[in-house]
């Protein structure tokens, strides 16, 4: 309740958000429903900040699907929504991570763990054909291309 990390409700239970949900925002963040996720905590803070720069759940990432997590190399923290997650740590800030070819040769490099560690930057994309899509990390990058799939390249 009150005593917990949230806090007091600052606002009504307010719904008819995309695909049918629902929020209500507390002193510290925001609890938010939908019928494919299930109640998620949004805590206020650089995870938060970087989703609502996405559009929160009308974005590219959607609803959140889990808790933020931190613990992570570096102190770091994360959480996973619909389409993605956002990735926290002090040297890189918040940077998203969206599902796809890239976001998949990340994890098969260990994700922030592995030979790349964290994003330091968000995936960006060319509008020409063919289509090439790249995303800086700490110690290397992933570009991917539509006639060649994913590359990753170290520092």
């Amino acid at each position: 309740y009150e005593t917990g990390a949230l806090g007091y409700p600052t606002g009504p239970e307010t719904c008819g958000l995309r695909d049918g949900g629902c929020y209500q925002n507390y002193q510290n963040g925001a609890i938010l429903w939908s019928k494919t996720t299930g109640a998620q905590i949004s805590a206020n803070g650089p995870i938060r900040e970087a989703w609502r720069k996405t559009g929160y759940e009308t974005g590219a990432l959607g609803y959140p699907t889990g808790p933020e997590t931190c613990g992570l190399r570096d102190g770091g923290c994360y959480q996973n929504y619909q389409n993605g997650a956002i990735l926290w740590s002090k040297t890189t800030g918040a940077q998203i991570s969206v599902n796809g070819a890239i976001r998949e040769a990340w994890r098969k490099t260990g994700y922030e763990t592995g030979i790349l560690g964290y994003p330091t930057a968000p995936e960006t994309c060319s509008t020409s054909k063919p289509m090439k899509c790249s995303q800086q990390f700490q110690r290397g990058a992933i570009a991917w291309t539509s006639a060649g799939g994913a590359s990753v390249t170290r520092k």
